[in-house]
């Protein structure tokens, strides 16, 4: 309270901050007053707790921070995959007034000139990238957006001399032509010539299309066609449901999920449902053709939910007799239901296992020499026979001469391997010949199956120095095609329905830095 006034006129000044209309405080009302309050209420001006938008911007921007703010603001669209017309919004503008109210936001015009300029900088970066790479592996795929464009996708796959595997989206461009075995051989040349690879790419992987097959098996002899080992397992497993009991089953199980997708009281009664019997609440998969593996997770997710479902389907309330009676799985069925789940299940363990772009997976399908997982697998089966065709093979690869003596290699790890000038001159027998580097990995120990063959490699390369360059050439193929097919799934969240008026080339330029600027961070 202050002086000469009672606590109730000096509580009326300081809730309300404004002058008082008791009777006996008069003076409070007169400007010199209110001042008065005021300062003896406020903090000094020197202690005043500043806004956080004062410590992080200044009120001017300077031509040093706008461009700082507008590179930043062109990563941010690319890399969240965003329209280029986000800088058009209301809200977007609204939120850049608060953070910086002088920053000037550039148009979509100027964004997708800059998008331009940052997907040139990153082609060089990537370009830069694959010419430290001694061999290269491609993955190609063919997809059709929902405007109806055709789009072909091309990763590129590769070891570094650290021994770690590099794979980069190099384009998904527009083809308008005829997908032919021709067309398709010249687009595939095109763009392997434009990023100046060609010498350097030994193994292209695609689908089981005759067109593409034939395409690149006419490309040239020292490039090798392999064929999706993801798509050629699908097959099989398409083929062994084709039996009447379980396209029955399939059948029925479908139709199950499409009901609960298009009833919202189904599919409200079936989360009840789920709580009620405390069970996890994820919402059943619907198995789509071309989707890999997704019959087994539909299957998946009935079984998990099959209580919940059949109470659902039992209570008139919200499921029909006539309806029940269509989707009703007998206690045989939901049995064989089971089965194929075990079934079905290791397909799905490898699918993924060889859809990894992160480790060496083509040694996995068939294992080979260069991986010291599984060699001992080849010298059990067929000692004497494999090991004479490794042998062979290598000799061919790397033109060894049985009595061949000093080469370049010895000469270019001889400091490495701390070796002197006598021996050098008067080497041990078990280097007097390359074919010794076989004999020494076969008699390596076997590592441990869940460990990292690069890591392996890494160390030894020393000891290894001929062998190592067929390691580096094949364990970089991928055993899928499937990196190509992750390039469509971010397209598909570019070209969307909202903008399907995108221009090929800028859909081009997205994809591409989507994916390979998250790479380098």
């Amino acid at each position: 309270p202050f002086e000469g006034d009672d606590d109730d006129d000096a509580e009326d000044i300081i809730l309300n901050g404004e002058e008082s209309h008791s009777e006996n405080s008069q003076t409070v009302s007169e400007p010199e007053v209110s001042t008065s309050i005021t300062v003896s209420c406020s903090t000094p001006d020197s202690i005043k707790q500043q806004k956080i938008t004062d410590l992080l911007f200044s009120p001017s921007v300077t031509v040093k921070k706008q461009e700082m703010i507008t590179e930043s603001l062109v990563r941010y669209i690319a890399k969240d995959m965003l329209p280029l017309s986000s800088v058009d919004g209301i809200g977007f503008l609204e939120f850049m007034r608060t953070v910086s109210p002088n920053y000037e936001v550039p148009c979509r015009n100027t964004i997708k000139r800059r998008m331009l300029g940052l997907y040139l900088t990153e082609k060089n970066r990537v370009a830069s990238g694959l010419n430290g790479i001694d061999f290269i592996a491609l993955t190609t795929d063919c997809w059709t957006s929902r405007s109806n464009e055709s789009y072909i996708s091309i990763t590129a796959h590769g070891i570094t001399n650290e021994w770690k595997i590099v794979n980069y989206i190099i384009t998904t461009e527009l083809m308008d032509e005829r997908h032919t075995s021709i067309n398709l051989k010249e687009k595939l040349l095109d763009i392997i010539s434009d990023w100046d690879i060609y010498n350097k790419v030994v193994c292209i992987v695609h689908d089981n299309a005759i067109n593409i097959k034939n395409a690149v098996c006419s490309m040239a002899p020292d490039i090798k066609s392999r064929t999706c080992f993801a798509h050629s397992l699908q097959l099989c497993v398409n083929k062994g449901l084709e039996d009447k009991s379980i396209k029955d089953l399939l059948s029925t199980a479908s139709s199950i999920v499409s009901h609960f997708k298009h009833s919202t009281v189904a599919s409200k009664a079936l989360l009840a449902a789920q709580k009620n019997l405390k069970m996890s609440t994820n919402k059943l998969v619907q198995s789509v053709k071309t989707r890999w593996n997704s019959v087994y997770a539909m299957l998946v997710r009935l079984n998990d939910s099959r209580q919940a479902i059949c109470s659902v389907l039992n209570d008139r309330t919200v499921t029909t007799r006539t309806t029940a009676l269509t989707l009703e799985l007998s206690e045989s069925k939901w049995e064989l239901l089971e089965y194929l789940i075990k079934v079905l299940e290791p397909f799905n363990l490898v699918t993924n296992i060889l859809s990894s772009a992160k480790t060496p997976t083509i040694s996995t399908v068939q294992p080979i020499l260069k991986n010291p997982r599984y060699k001992n697998h080849l010298i059990d089966n067929n000692n004497d026979g494999t090991l004479t065709l490794i042998r062979n093979f290598i000799q061919t690869q790397l033109n060894f001469d049985d009595g061949a003596g000093i080469n370049q290699t010895d000469r270019d790890t001889a400091q490495h391997l701390e070796m002197t000038a006598l021996d050098i001159l008067f080497p041990d027998n078990e280097r007097c010949s390359e074919q010794n580097e076989l004999d020494k990995y076969v008699k390596e120990n076997t590592i441990n199956k869940n460990a990292c063959p690069l890591a392996w490699w890494k160390e030894n390369s020393s000891r290894y120095p001929n062998i190592l360059k067929l390691a580096k050439k094949y364990l970089c193929i991928p055993s899928t095609s499937t990196p190509s097919e992750r390039a469509f799934s971010t397209a598909g969240n570019i070209i969307t329905a909202k903008r399907n008026c995108l221009s090929g080339e800028t859909a081009k330029w997205l994809i591409f830095l989507s994916h390979n600027t998250k790479q380098q961070n």
